[in-house]
C-alpha cells in the first residue's frame, strides 16, 4: 500500500496511516506497534507531520487576501492590487498633571510607568489611554502655590 494520502489532518489519522504502512511492508509484519518503543517513534513522526502539515495550512492561507488574517499579510496582498490602506494611528495628548511630593523629598525627575494611564468617555464612546514605555521627566515647582510639578 503507497502512503500517497495526504488529506489526513488530524495526529490519530496521521499515526494510523503510518502504522498501517508499516504494517504493509514485509519487514514490520510481524511487529507490535502498540506495546513496542517503536510506538514513540511512530508518535513523534505523526506529531512531526501534523505540525508539518498546520504551518503549511497556514502559510497557504495567508498568501490568499481571502483568507489571510495577519495585517501584515492582508496589506501586502493588497498592495499587489495597487491597493495602499492608510493605517489607523491612535489619539496623542500633552498633560500636565499635579504631584504632592513631602515638603522634604529632593527628587527632582518622576517617572511614569508605562501601561493604562486612565480611561475617559466621550459621545458616548469610552477611550483607554496608555503609554508604550516609561516616560520620566523633571519635577518643578510652581512659583504660585509653591507645589511640585511634573
Amino acid at each position: 500500500m503507497p502512503f500517497t494520502k495526504f488529506a489526513n489532518l488530524d495526529f490519530d489519522q496521521i499515526k494510523s496511516s503510518i502504522r498501517d504502512y508499516l504494517r504493509a511492508n514485509s519487514t514490520f509484519s510481524d511487529f507490535d506497534f502498540e506495546g513496542s518503543n517503536f510506538s514513540i517513534l511512530i508518535d513523534t513522526l505523526a506529531y512531526n507531520t501534523y505540525i508539518t502539515a498546520f504551518n503549511s495550512n497556514m502559510i497557504v492561507n495567508e498568501s490568499f487576501l481571502d483568507s489571510a488574517t495577519l495585517r501584515e499579510n492582508v496589506v501586502s496582498l493588497a498592495r499587489n492590487i495597487g491597493y495602499v490602506p492608510r493605517s489607523r494611528t491612535s489619539a496623542k495628548a500633552q498633560v500636565t498633571f499635579d504631584i504632592v511630593l513631602p515638603d522634604s523629598s529632593t527628587d527632582t525627575f518622576i517617572t511614569l510607568q508605562r501601561g493604562i494611564v486612565c480611561v475617559g468617555n466621550a459621545n458616548d464612546t469610552s477611550y483607554v489611554f496608555s503609554i508604550p514605555e516609561n516616560v520620566t521627566t523633571t519635577v518643578r515647582t510652581d512659583s504660585v502655590d509653591g507645589k511640585k510639578k511634573a
